[in-house]
Formats: C-alpha cells, sequence, structure tokens
C-alpha cells in the first residue's frame, strides 16, 4: 500500500520542496498561506461529479455551505443524495441564508444531517421548529469569528465560484459575507496543537525554521526539507494510534503537516480531521470584485456545472408598502446620504422613491436590484463618501437576472467580508448613514421583534442592529437607523402592540431605536420616555387598533400616552 507521503507528493509536486540537508543553512521550502487569493504551485482540482465529490464527508464532520444566490445547490443535492446512500451519521451544516430546498433537513435525514443557521432561510424553519436543526443568534458582523475564535471547525466546504480566468483565479461572486472565514479555518490545531505552536519542543517550535503562525495552516500537507518522500513511510504493524507517532522518519523531529486531503485522512485515521473544499464552477455566477478572489489551486475537487442563481424580488410593491416608502424617502432620506438596505418590497419601495435624490451611497450588507436604476440616472454616485469614495460596498446579494448582470465585472462595485461591511466603526464613518430595516413586530416602548414569532424562530439577528447601531454613531451626527414595517399583518393583526409576543426574541432595544415608520407616518422614538413612545406609536398604528392601544397602554404605563 502507498504511503501517505507517496500519495500526497504525486498530488502536490511542486508545492513540496524537498533534497536540502538538515544542517544546510540554505533553505528551500514553501511557507503556506491560507489566503484564498495566493495560488498554490502546481496544484489544480480534481473535476468531477456532486455525488462523487460529496465522498469526502465523513460522519462526524462539520460542512459549510455557502449562501444567499451563491448557495451551491447541485452540491447539497448531491450531499444530501451521498448522506442518505452512505451510512453517514452526525454531519453538522452551518451555514448563513441558504436558497433552494434544504433536503438534509428533512426527517428521512435525521441522525444523518443537523442544520446549523446564523441566519434562517425559509427551507430551514419547518425543521427548526421541529427540532431537528438549529439556530445561533448572533449579530452578522460576529458571524466570522465562529471560524476565527474556533468555536465552528469545518471539515468541509461547499462553495460556488465562477469559472477560472487565464490564471486560474475565480470569484465567490456574489456571497463573500462569512465565507472567507470559513475557507481558511479548520480543525488542525486540535488534532496537532504541537505543529500549531500551541506547544514548545524538539519540532517545530517558534525558534524552528519551519514555524509559521499557527492559524495559517488550513488545508495543505507541507513536508519539510530533508524528508524523503518516497521513502519515508507509515508503519501500519505498529499498535500506535497517534498518526504523528506512526509517522516514521530519517530525521529526529516530524516534519509532516496535513490538511485538506482525503486519502492522508483516510490513512491516518478517523481522529485526524481538516478541511476538503467542493467548487461549483458556474458560468452564470458573476464576478466580483473586493474580497471575492480565490485561486482554483484551492479546491481539492470542482464540478462543472450551468445553471441560473436563485432570483428574489421583481413584484409590484402594494399600496401599502409604497406609501412606506414615499414616507422614508420624503422625509429622511437627504441628499448625499449613504444607504444599508435589505432585501423586500419596503427597501424596493424606498428606491423607487428616490429617483429626485443626488449623490447617494451604497454600503450595505446586501441590496437589491431597485439600485439598478438609481445608479443609471446618477441618482447614487457614492461621491460624497469618507471611505470607498465611488464604490459601492456589498458583502451578498439575492435578487433578480438584472441585479446579478449589473455586479458582473463592475469594478465600481465591491464585496467584502461582512465583519467588514457591518463593522460598526465602518459603519459610522460613511456620511448620513441611513440604515432602513424591517422587522415583524414592535411594542409600545419601542421593543424590535425580527427574527421571531412568539416561540418560533423565523429568520435571525441579520444586521439590523450593527447598522441601526452604526448608523446612531454616524461620525457626523446625521445618521438615521429606521425601523418599517406595515401597520397590520395580512390578517389584519396590529405590528404594533403592548407587548411582544410571550417567547418573542428582541432584536433591536428601545434604547437602539430611533424611527418607525408605518403607511401612516414616522414615529421619532429616540429621547423619548415611555410615555410619548406609546402617544408615537399609537399614532402610526392603523386606525382601528389604535383605541385598543390606548387602553392597554395606559394599563401598562398608569398613565394617559400624550406627547
Amino acid at each position: 500500500m502507498a504511503s501517505v507521503a507517496q500519495r500526497v507528493s504525486s498530488r502536490f509536486t511542486g508545492v513540496l520542496s524537498l533534497g536540502v540537508s538538515r544542517g544546510n543553512k540554505s533553505r528551500s521550502y514553501y511557507t503556506y498561506s491560507p489566503e484564498p487569493a495566493q495560488p498554490l504551485p502546481n496544484r489544480e482540482p480534481k473535476w468531477t461529479t456532486a455525488l462523487e465529490a460529496m465522498q469526502c464527508i465523513k460522519s462526524g464532520d462539520t460542512v459549510f455551505i455557502q449562501g444567499a444566490a451563491a448557495t451551491p445547490i447541485e452540491l447539497v443535492k448531491a450531499m444530501t443524495e451521498y448522506g442518505k446512500t452512505s451510512g453517514l451519521k452526525g454531519v453538522t451544516v452551518c451555514h448563513m441564508h441558504t436558497e433552494g430546498n434544504a433536503g438534509y433537513t428533512e426527517a428521512d435525514c435525521d441522525g444523518i444531517f443537523r442544520s446549523l443557521s446564523f441566519f434562517m432561510a425559509k427551507n430551514v424553519r419547518k425543521a427548526v421548529a421541529e427540532g431537528r436543526s438549529d439556530t445561533i443568534p448572533i449579530f452578522l458582523q460576529d458571524i466570522p469569528k465562529l471560524f476565527h475564535q474556533k468555536i465552528i471547525k469545518p471539515n468541509v466546504a461547499l462553495i460556488q465560484v465562477s469559472p477560472p480566468d487565464q490564471h486560474g483565479y475565480c470569484s465567490i461572486g456574489t456571497s463573500v459575507d462569512c465565507v472567507r472565514a470559513a475557507l481558511i479555518h479548520s480543525k488542525l490545531e486540535e488534532f496537532y496543537p504541537h505543529l500549531c505552536g500551541k506547544k514548545s519542543g524538539k519540532s517545530f517550535t517558534k525558534n524552528h525554521p519551519q514555524y509559521t503562525n499557527r492559524d495559517s495552516y488550513s488545508k495543505l500537507l507541507i513536508i519539510s526539507s530533508s524528508v524523503d518522500c518516497e521513502s519515508d513511510t507509515l508503519d501500519n504493524s505498529t499498535t500506535e494510534t497517534d498518526p504523528k507517532k506512526r509517522y516514521s522518519t530519517k530525521f529526529g523531529f516530524n516534519p509532516v503537516f496535513l490538511y485538506g486531503i482525503t486519502n492522508a485522512q483516510k490513512r491516518l485515521g478517523s481522529d485526524c480531521c481538516f478541511m476538503t473544499t467542493a467548487a461549483q464552477v458556474n458560468p452564470q455566477m458573476p464576478r466580483t470584485f473586493g474580497d471575492s478572489q480565490i485561486h482554483q489551486s484551492h479546491f481539492d475537487f470542482a464540478v462543472k456545472v450551468d445553471v441560473p442563481l436563485p432570483e428574489h424580488g421583481g413584484e409590484p410593491a402594494t399600496e401599502v408598502e409604497q406609501k412606506i416608502g414615499s414616507q422614508i424617502a420624503e422625509n429622511l432620506v437627504d441628499d448625499g446620504a449613504t444607504l444599508q438596505l435589505g432585501i423586500g418590497s419596503i427597501p424596493d419601495a424606498v428606491l423607487a422613491a428616490l429617483h429626485d435624490h443626488k449623490d447617494l451611497g451604497i454600503h450595505s450588507e446586501m441590496f437589491a436590484a431597485g439600485t439598478i436604476p438609481l445608479f443609471k440616472s446618477g441618482a447614487i454616485t457614492n461621491n460624497k463618501k469618507v471611505i470607498h469614495q465611488g464604490k459601492t460596498i456589498g458583502s451578498f446579494l439575492i435578487g433578480t437576472r438584472a441585479l446579478y448582470d449589473f455586479v458582473d465585472n463592475n469594478p465600481s462595485i465591491e464585496m467584502k467580508e461582512v465583519n467588514y461591511v457591518n463593522n460598526t466603526h465602518i459603519i459610522s464613518q460613511n456620511p448620513k448613514m441611513t440604515a432602513i430595516n424591517s422587522c415583524i413586530e414592535v411594542d409600545l416602548s419601542g421593543q424590535v421583534v425580527a427574527d421571531s414569532i412568539g416561540t418560533r424562530m423565523y429568520s435571525g439577528f441579520g444586521g439590523q442592529v450593527d447598522f441601526i447601531r452604526g448608523s446612531a454613531e454616524g461620525f457626523d451626527g446625521k445618521g438615521k437607523p429606521i425601523i418599517a414595517l406595515p401597520s397590520t399583518t395580512n390578517k389584519g393583526e396590529s405590528k404594533i402592540s403592548p407587548f411582544i409576543k410571550q417567547g418573542a426574541g428582541v432584536v433591536t432595544t428601545r434604547a437602539h431605536v430611533h424611527y418607525i415608520v408605518t403607511e401612516y407616518g414616522i414615529a421619532s422614538l429616540f429621547g423619548a420616555s415611555l410615555r410619548q413612545r406609546a402617544y408615537a406609536l399609537i399614532n402610526i398604528a392603523h386606525p382601528k387598533h389604535r383605541e385598543a392601544l390606548e387602553k392597554a397602554a395606559f394599563e401598562r404605563l398608569k398613565v394617559m400616552p400624550s406627547p
């Protein structure tokens, strides 16, 4: 049976620099960087089918899936099929909002897969409600920390990219968000702490020439100079279970760093856990600028597809949504403002009412197709920005084909990591930062519920608090944090309520909230007392609910609401 070293040397010829003696001061070796934009010399992915690529997943693994419009739907389908037929057990599937059918959350996959959402989409709500899936309440800007701080350590990453260019570079396109953080972190230091600088010793201390920062090892197998890959073999006859002790070398130190290699993982045992990346390569994925570059040499498997990206939006706004959009555009958005808008009919209605504005900018975790006419008319110029002047800044997209075509190869749009885009300090530097977000329910004190309906989880924290606070802390003192919602549900119930529903979670606190907007007007709550807040909110509630809300406010506050 071929040794791990033999298998790896054949796969990574050119990456392994061998043949320099131990005592020679002149060393020649390649120090690996996990940076996705850094090419790995002479390494290419294995082009294969989606189902074959999924054979890298093992029981107990953690699989990261890219989300929003970049959800690699064909790989997700193959993962689900492979899990059902291969006997997999206990696989955690972590992700932000994903699109398409999440078959791995269905009842027949219970025990095989368990979804872990950082922000829930419609496709996992049922599984979370029935206890088969989990969700983490977390600010959008903090999601990359889950990987940086090793709270979540993926073994496998499933992503979608554009085809490689002449230099081998792909783009992760419409979803940068937390993808980079997931790709460059793995379980290496959990199993090989001595190789990651956590423990001093004869092998690879900080003073050793082969030592590199412990966070820099995610995927590759690097073999130190002076190791003969053809003769150094694993001793399979020994009963020793520690992989590093089973590896025999000609010298007195352990020179092997392992990552992301399924064959090596099999040989070294189930306790050895590394990152494997499978990429769905799709010519319909836009090439975007910013932090979206990744070289194909970082992929272990590549699967060619040619399928449309998931789409949302494009539906005409209702009369109520148009009124809300006009309220915001005419009263709260100034010329020269920097906008953050989510997806949905209300943000689209706001955008549709902004055609007479000038020098608007975009700094938003996501933006919709409604921005395109404003770019073309000159209403959006990004000219007044202090940072990224002239650039639209986003982190992920989900919209229409027109939006994907607009961002494709468009250097005026930069997609960046979400811990940067949603950082409150970065947000607050934008001029007249105007954050427009929606919610499910607001109580009479100004508490905003946005992630749940009673005890039933609906979505997540997302970037609402990031931008509500970032705009409030604007360096120029002109930021406007806005929460917008229709006054009633589709069933006619008031969305402004005396108390939030039992079990519901507060996303934006009553101390964070500034402006609440419905089709009936604007309530300015910053600096207002509870009595004043109740008065302002009742005045923008649906008229048929105002009397009941006034009575409820008196029972709660023991005083009539008043301005």
